[in-house]
Order: structure tokens, then sequence, then C-alpha cells
């Protein structure tokens, strides 16, 4: 179930695809039930519903509870400025120039935990990161914008 869910919580990585369609090829009618018994008890049913809706038999039909709004976030992490995005929206108007400073202008630390060769950089060479940081951010703006639509409609809809 664990490799299930780290698969489905990067669709847009091949090698995620190439497991999951692996791990439904060695899976046998009692390991779905089991399996679906775990989701159950786990509260994962909904995690794994495009899963079961497209590689589980049909006899297997799992009961879905409302996606929690932490798996919705995971699902758009190829774009973490929507993780931003969404913390910026949840939050308390007087907090979002704060949470927009520190989205924009990561401190040192964060750059480092982002990338490791940062650590013992130069201030030049840091803020040639920042400046790829930003270039990556417009260049990815509309898939951005999308994500984040999708997140706010996928929260709207669960949440109902």
């Amino acid at each position: 179930m664990l490799l299930m869910l780290n698969g489905l919580r990067t669709p847009w990585e091949k090698r995620a695809q190439r497991e999951l369609t692996h791990l439904a090829s060695v899976l046998d009618v009692d390991d779905w039930h089991a399996l679906n018994d775990l989701a159950q008890t786990l509260d994962a049913a909904r995690a794994l519903s495009s899963f079961f809706a497209e590689q589980a038999p049909e006899s297997i039909t799992p009961d879905l509870g409302p996606a929690s709004h932490e798996w919705l976030l995971y699902q758009h992490l190829e774009h973490p400025t929507v993780l931003w995005l969404d913390a910026i929206r949840r939050a308390p108007l007087r907090h979002w120039p704060r949470l927009l400073w520190h989205a924009a202008f990561p401190s040192a630390e964060l750059l480092v935990k982002r990338d490791l060769s940062l650590e013992n950089a130069s201030r030049v060479h840091r803020m040639k990161a920042r400046t790829a940081r930003w270039k990556k951010f417009l260049r990815n703006l509309p898939q951005i914008m999308r994500a984040a639509s999708h997140l706010r409609q996928e929260s709207k809809r669960t949440a109902g």
C-alpha cells in the first residue's frame, strides 16, 4: 500500500506509473481484498480510489470517504508553489505579507534544504540560485495556476 500511495502521490513521474503497473500485475484477488480492507482501516480508500478504479477486479468496491486536504495537496507537489498558494489562501489576511515574503525570498537555510550544493556557497552563488528559482516559477506559472485551480475545485468537491 505504501508503494501505491507513493506512486499515486506523483502521477506525473514515469517511474511511479511503472511501479503502479507492476504492483497491479502481481496482485491476486485475495491481495486486492486484503488491500481494500487495509485501506478502509487506515482511511486510505479515497487516496487509492483511482488505482482501484483502473486496476482492481470489479468485485472490489472500496467504501470511499472524502479525500483529506493534505492528500489533495500532495498530489500537486509537481509544483511546490501550489503549497505556498494554498497556505496563503487559507491563512488570515494579516499573515499574507509574511507568507508572500517567505515564498518569494526563501531563507538561505531553506535554499540549502532544496539544494545541498548551496551550503557553503557564496552570496553571489545563492543569488544565482534565487534567480533560477524565479525563472522556473515564471516559466511554470500557467501549470502552477492550473494545479492551484484544480486543488481548489477538488477541495470544494470533496468537502461537499
